[in-house]
């Protein structure tokens, strides 16, 4: 197929100013692409999405020659300095055909899938090309497309012919079959369907009182198929005189409930169906066939043949006896290509992914600019619209619904006297409408209102009379205020606004005339926006908590602050003051409106700063990718949830899905719901926990607990439950997450507002006691830990980390200074909240103590925490306190030991004192003087008294450092399919000292977790490298182990943004730390390249984590376990040395061969031709630099021409400086 097209390649600096990328001789053609894919086209039951339920960007290739293309190492890229950014599989491209390539960052490449590259594309405009396996750019657009806009494709304007095959009330032959006698016999057009019954499109019967088929039957099988089978089987012959004006195919389908669709014996389409069809096959769902879906078929020209041909359908029924209807009713529009107008990108308002353009429209019309952005007014206003097009016109509605064609024309300024929301959008004759904007604004009634300022953030939300409450978001207005210079003033400070969706929150605290909210932000069109409010991170869930019955205002923040300082991510929250307006226009007055001081709190939910776990796709149905992320909770049932039920260890524990979610609803999206195999897999997963739990080897740290959870996270929840005795504690609001690949993790700590004494049932005023036992012999209310705590190791470590917590982020003074700050923060607000609230000295369930003041309830609690610390401190022995933490020191340098009872037991360099292999050994030395250091000491203490032991102390006391070294840091890879990006990940050490170092019991303290162990590498000889993997069998697939050493697993993820990693050596000594960031290589952020050290390996230890000593790996992937390529990085044919490849390059080169450039050559070597000047120069590759090269690189940059000769990617080349930046 010779498609006619008019375009020129010849236009060289078309290009360069903005223009589309031509098509090659080849004729493939990037045809259409979608960069804001939000939502779904009509209609929005069949929406385009990918097999995660994702609606996902894509672009669209399409093969207008007459021949099949193989696509193995070609390219996809939007990077013109990577035109090798995404590889093809080894697949074709048939003549003719549509292909779909999903833009989703996910990286997938099975050709009998959907493929996905490994970028996104930007709504904002970038480049998008597809390049041959020799980097030759055949199509695309650039170097940057123009904006795009949501659910707009922007693409080659076509045109296309069209032919019905089939109509909808054709011939059709019909059978309910009895058995599976016929096979798959009757799916060829040459099956004799003489004895068949004969009839006309559609197929079906409608036995309702009110019947909604009636029009559609042509032929009725209510007697032969109701209450006897599901199945249908149902031919419409047709004849093609020519094939080859069938390009592909509409498929038009009513169907109720599903259907097979075959062309000539090949399935085209299915709905509703089951992967097995035998003769009686059910629907997998009800669907209503009323209105017809229309279904693209590529690839039809191969199908088909001249003469007769088939459409065959196997309709599907959901019941035999329960369905009172049933229809199939089918056309067949076969269409041809016409033209390809590969000069003019056009916009579409109908995406039409994997088929045929048509003639779109050049351009979208610019939003209505406000002459008052939305806000709070001190007076009412007149707000004016523009808008730059001439010819354009404004529709606009003061109803808050989408303004349309029929909406109210906007003629002059619109008079604000209360609460309004404005929504405009502009039109123009020739152009797409442009995006509806929205301007709410709230004129403050009185002068107190116009006059109030805080000290805090201020928001207002307005619903416009809407109702609020428990089970849908009403459509509200947001507007957010603070004011980082002074106090916030309603009517001064330009807020934040938002359109939003607003529901009542909370259980037993949903009765308080003090509500609490979730508040969910919205874009234009409904769907969620995520926001950065007060400084927290995007996103578009937050919860508006009220403090009614913690009448210090502060318990939540406390508990959610403590976590967060001990290591633990809990929601971040700040304090503001709140106004609600629920008229529905009237403006904002002090007296009504005004709730008080509330705190905006993250939700608990999956995300990158949030509970940082991986996404868990709807297509990943076994492992490795099953096995995270998830979010559980031991809690109330949401509405409609059913939870789930484990079984392990001979007893059971109810769960809560929190991520994905256990159903569907209108507040989830399908893309984050669980599917049925990882429901199964979960609970699989929480089975064998609790059986190992409670096998005869719980204990051991491989076969046992330990091999499915993280004991410190579990010992870190205990500690903050028990620390501020939550009474929901355990019992309820306990949420535990499982990443991919990890272990399960309790927390992140939520609802503690009954906590710090403030209840009075289950002792909870009492700063006495140890809570969990109130629950002990209760497996709901208190799971796992009753047997976690019969591991003298698990408890072990609890004390260690009590008493280490005690000496930073929970000592007396951080929680005392923890409860000043927050008093700092709402002092002035506390009291128009206690006004507004008058509960102070008066008892609001459920509390112990009624303060008559603020004052008295904020003393009253930071008595309970001093003395309720001091309890914990009292239930277990007191450990010895060195006399120094350890570090670098002097020979010769003394340390002391001491304790307030009982005997100081230590070893040197040696095991736990308390190990029972060393009691009688030399190993085990009892504290009687000071001792003295002289060489790099590892000192472990502990207190003995009786037969029991104190947490042990242990400090490391350093004359030389060891030089073991980070070296390459891969922290956010590409993903490569089957793998996730965070089972690529890899650390780097190198020996950069003179003397083996010994590798047992080095380990990584920050960043991950990982502990070389006894039985691997022995040492690191000088100059040699170690790599350590996430996932080895990720790592070995992917990176290849051939020639070096690696160790793996660690637990743990290295963060996507940035974060410390610090390496100890064998005796606990720190060699070295670095706190990389994203932003010093962002090559390294995702684009596949590792971070590597740069500078010379003698470099001061102390240096080693300096952003200047950091860079870009020479190659993709990194080179883990071997030595970076010496050289500085060039681009092959950055002849002038600007890090870029484009036409001054070849002045340069022209300049440099006629004797006007700099004679000083950039490389090493005597001429162009020698050493790393010709990875410069010798464009070609001929070994020689002339005019020849020249013209290679004229072809390259402006007809598509081969690339350099040494490539197009960054590269180290010796003797060459560093000029190639990331």
């Amino acid at each position: 197929m010779r498609t006619p097209r008019t375009h020129s390649c010849a236009v060289v600096f078309a290009a360069m100013a903005g223009a589309m990328l031509c098509a090659g001789p080849d004729d493939l053609y990037i045809t259409e692409f979608l960069a804001f894919n939000e939502s779904t086209y009509p209609p929005v039951e069949y929406s385009f999405t990918d097999e995660d339920k994702d609606c996902a960007d894509w672009i669209e290739i399409l093969n207008a020659g007459d021949d099949p293309v193989d696509l193995a190492g070609w390219f996809l890229s939007d990077d013109p300095g990577n035109l090798r950014a995404w590889e093809f599989p080894a697949m074709t491209i048939e003549a003719g055909q549509v292909l779909v390539i999903f833009a989703s960052g996910k990286d997938r490449r099975d050709p009998a899938a959907n493929l996905h590259t490994n970028f996104k594309l930007s709504s904002g405009g970038e480049y998008i090309a597809l390049a041959t396996p020799e980097g030759r750019v055949v199509a695309g657009f650039g170097p940057v497309f123009p904006r795009q806009y949501t659910n707009v494709s922007y693409g080659l304007a076509m045109t296309s012919d069209s032919m019905q095959l089939v109509p909808i009330n054709g011939p059709v032959r019909v059978l309910v079959p009895a058995d599976n006698g016929l096979g798959a016999a009757w799916l060829d057009p040459d099956f004799d369907d003489g004895a068949w019954t004969a009839g006309t499109g559609g197929v079906g019967f409608d036995r309702k009182t009110t019947p909604t088929y009636r029009t559609l039957i042509g032929t009725d099988i209510e007697a032969s198929l109701y209450n006897v089978n599901t199945s249908a089987y149902i031919r419409m012959p047709f004849d093609v005189a020519d094939v080859s004006r069938c390009d592909a195919a509409i498929l038009s389908m009513h169907y109720d409930d599903g259907f097979v669709a075959y062309l000539n014996g090949v399935e085209i389409a299915r709905r509703n169906a089951p992967a097995a069809l035998p003769w009686n096959a059910i629907a997998t769902v009800t669907h209503d066939g009323a209105k017809a879906e229309e279904i693209i078929v590529s690839g039809v020209k191969k199908l088909l043949r001249a003469g007769a041909n088939v459409l065959a359908i196997h309709g599907l029924n959901r019941s035999p006896v329960n369905q009172n209807d049933f229809v199939i009713a089918a056309s067949l529009t076969a269409v041809s290509l016409g033209s390809i107008d590969a000069d003019r990108a056009v916009y579409f308002d109908v995406p039409t992914p994997g088929f045929f353009n048509g003639g779109g429209v050049p351009d979208v019309v610019d939003e209505p600019r406000p002459s008052h952005p939305s806000g709070c007014y001190p007076a009412e206003i007149t707000v004016s619209f523009a808008v730059d097009a001439p010819d354009a016109v404004i529709y606009y509605t003061t109803n808050r619904t989408v303004p349309t064609g029929e909406s109210t024309v906007y003629a002059g300024p619109i008079r604000v006297t209360g609460t309004s929301m404005i929504r405009a959008r502009a039109f123009a004759p020739g152009r797409l409408p442009s995006p509806v904007v929205s301007y709410t604004y709230s004129v403050l009634l009185d002068a107190t209102t116009a006059n109030f300022t805080s000290d805090l953030p201020l928001m207002v939300v307005s619903t416009f009379g809407g109702a609020i409450n428990e089970t849908t978001y009403v459509p509200c207005q947001l507007f957010l205020a603070e004011n980082p210079r002074g106090r916030t003033a309603l009517a001064e400070f330009a807020p934040f606004a938002s359109r939003a969706g607003l529901k009542l929150r909370g259980s037993s605290s949903i009765g308080f005339p003090k509500k609490m909210y979730a508040l969910e932000l919205w874009n234009e069109r409904d769907k969620e926006l995520d926001a950065p409010l007060l400084g927290f991170a995007e996103e578009s869930d937050w919860i508006l908590y009220p403090a009614y019955n913690d009448k210090t205002l502060m318990r939540d923040v406390l508990a959610y602050r403590w976590s967060n300082d001990i290591g633990r991510w809990a929601p971040r929250t700040r304090y503001m003051e709140m106004f609600l307006n629920t008229s529905t226009t009237g403006g904002l007055r002090y007296s009504t409106h005004y709730l008080g001081l509330y705190v905006l709190i993250e939700k608990i939910k999956r995300g990158g700063d949030r509970v940082d776990i991986e996404r868990l796709y709807a297509s990943q149905k076994t492992e490795p990718g099953i096995t995270g992320g998830y979010i559980l909770k031991n809690d109330r049932l949401d509405p409609g949830d059913a939870g789930f039920v484990t079984s392990g260890g001979g007893y059971s524990v109810r769960l809560c899905y929190v991520y994905p979610h256990e159903n569907q609803n209108a507040t989830r999206p399908p893309q984050e719901v669980a599917t049925a195999e990882q429901k199964a897999w979960i609970t699989n997963y929480l089975n064998r926990f609790q059986t190992a739990l409670h096998g005869a080897n719980f204990k051991d740290p491989s076969a046992g607990y330990a091999a499915y959870i993280d004991p410190l996270s579990f010992i870190d929840h205990h500690i903050i439950v028990e620390l501020t005795k939550n009474i929901d504690g355990y019992r309820l609001s306990t949420f535990m997450y499982k990443d991919k690949g990890g272990k399960l993790n309790m927390g992140p700590v939520w609802d503690y507002n009954l906590c710090l004494g403030n209840a009075n049932y289950n002792d909870g005023w009492l700063t006495t006691g140890w809570y969990y036992t109130i629950y002990l012999n209760s497996y709901q209310e208190y799971p796992f830990y009753r047997r976690l705590m019969q591991d003298p190791a698990f408890m072990e470590l609890y004390r260690q980390r009590w008493f280490e917590l005690r000496g930073g982020p929970l000592s007396q003074a951080a929680l005392t200074a923890s409860v000043d700050a927050q008093c700092d923060i709402v002092r002035e607000a506390q009291a128009r909240n206690f006004k507004r609230w008058p509960v102070l000295g008066l008892y609001v369930w459920p509390n112990w103590y009624i303060g008559p003041t603020w004052d008295a309830e904020v003393d009253w609690m930071r008595a309970w925490i001093r003395d309720r610390v001091l309890w914990m401190d009292s239930q277990f022995l007191v450990p010895p306190v060195l006399s120094s933490n350890g570090g670098n020191v002097d020979p010769g340098f003394v340390l002391t030991i001491t304790a307030p009872a009982g005997a100081i037991m230590y070893t040197l360099n040696g095991p736990d004192p308390s190990s029972p292999e060393i009691q009688s050994s030399p190993l085990l030395l009892t504290y009687s003087e000071p001792i003295t250091i002289t060489q790099n000491t590892r000192v472990r203490a502990r207190v003995q008294v009786g037969g029991s032991w104190s947490t042990m102390k242990e400090a490391t006391f350093i004359i030389a450092t060891p030089r073991l070294v980070l070296t390459e840091i891969m922290y956010n890879p590409k993903p490569a399919s089957p793998y996730s990006s965070s089972q690529l990940e890899f650390l780097e050490l190198a020996n950069a000292g003179d003397v083996p170092i010994a590798l047992p019991g080095v380990r990584f303290s920050k960043g991950v977790t990982f502990e070389f162990p006894a039985t691997g590498p022995a040492q690191l000889d000088p100059g040699e490298r170690v790599v350590v993997a996430r996932d080895l069998n990720a790592f070995a697939a992917v990176y290849g182990t051939d020639g070096i050493t690696v160790v793996a697993p660690w637990t743990g993820l290295l963060s996507d943004v940035g974060e410390a990693v610090q390496v100890l050596g064998p005796l606990g000594e720190p060699c070295v730390e670095v706190y990389y960031r994203d932003s010093w290589v962002p090559s390294t952020d995702g684009g596949g390249y590792s971070l590597v050290f740069i500078a010379p390996l003698d470099t001061p230890l102390e240096r080693w984590g300096e952003q200047a000593n950091w860079g870009q790996s020479a190659a993709e992937g990194g080179s883990p376990g071997r030595a970076e390529p010496a050289g500085g990085r060039q681009l092959p044919a950055d002849t002038n040395q600007d890090g870029r490849v484009n036409i001054s390059d070849a002045v340069t080169l022209i300049k440099t061969l006629y004797g006007t450039a700099n004679e000083t050559l950039p490389c090493t070597g005597a001429t162009l031709a020698d050493g790393g000047n010709a990875v410069l120069f010798d464009v070609n590759g001929d070994a020689a630099v002339n005019l020849a090269d020249v013209l290679h690189l004229f072809a390259y940059l402006f007809t598509n021409g081969p690339s350099p000769a040494y490539g197009t990617q960054c590269a180290p080349v010796t003797g060459c400086p560093d000029v190639c930046t990331p």
